[in-house]
């Protein structure tokens, strides 16, 4: 890795803790990477593999916002991220891959999850990133974020499936956006284009964690 790493996730992968990031690589790409604790401690410190984990050399934007899910139904372990195929007008395509038992090598073919199209392009504004997945009660959810990061219609909506590779059918209204009736009236709404939400499970509470524009 070079620069501009973002978008870390730390999970405790199979009896060790793991870190997958986005990282720019020596030849200007955006690649997901891995890096494996040298301890217990999930402060680390880490030790970074060595080789990008997944790449997108047809990608414009790169690979991108890798999110790790063990499925609690077949106790398979999976990689998602983000990454686009412009010359097929593909701008967002959300992937699925299963891992090895290590965490840091898969074990099958990459699968599409969910595309960006024109159908969607009010909503979403072609965009679909940051992808975390969860499971209950016989359904997955695949959370994401649409619209740009930079504007206040970036937002967090969510698909929902009954296998792990799909398919996903999108829900009609965002999980979670800027309070437009107060926003729209000038008064204070807090925050503005919330995204990238990482969901924890709490007693079987889900609670959403995201980042999102001070008004």
């Amino acid at each position: 890795v070079k620069d501009r790493t973002w978008a870390p996730e730390v999970h405790f992968v199979n009896g060790r803790y793991i870190v997958y990031f986005t990282g720019g690589m020596f030849d200007g790409r955006l690649s997901c990477g891995a890096a494996i604790a040298v301890s217990s401690d999930p402060f680390g410190p880490y030790k970074d593999i060595g080789q990008p984990l997944v790449e997108a050399p047809e990608s414009l934007g790169g690979a991108i916002d890798p999110h790790y899910f063990k499925d609690p139904v077949t106790g398979k372990d999976y990689l998602l991220w983000k990454a686009d195929l412009p010359w097929a007008l593909q701008t967002s395509l959300i992937y699925i891959r299963e891992l090895h038992f290590s965490g840091i090598s898969f074990k099958d073919k990459a699968r599409v999850l969910l595309r960006s199209n024109l159908k969607h392009i009010v909503e979403e504004r072609l965009v679909a990133e940051a992808p975390w997945m969860m499971y209950t009660k016989g359904y997955y959810y695949l959370f994401y974020s649409s619209g740009w990061t930079f504007e206040t219609k970036y937002h967090i909506r969510v698909a929902r499936g009954r296998h792990v590779t799909g398919p996903f059918v999108r829900t009609q209204r965002p999980v979670l956006t800027t309070d437009w009736e107060r926003y729209n009236q000038g008064i204070n709404c807090s925050f503005l284009g919330p995204g990238h939400g990482s969901i924890v499970d709490s007693g079987g509470d889900w609670w959403m964690i995201y980042h999102a524009w001070v008004y």
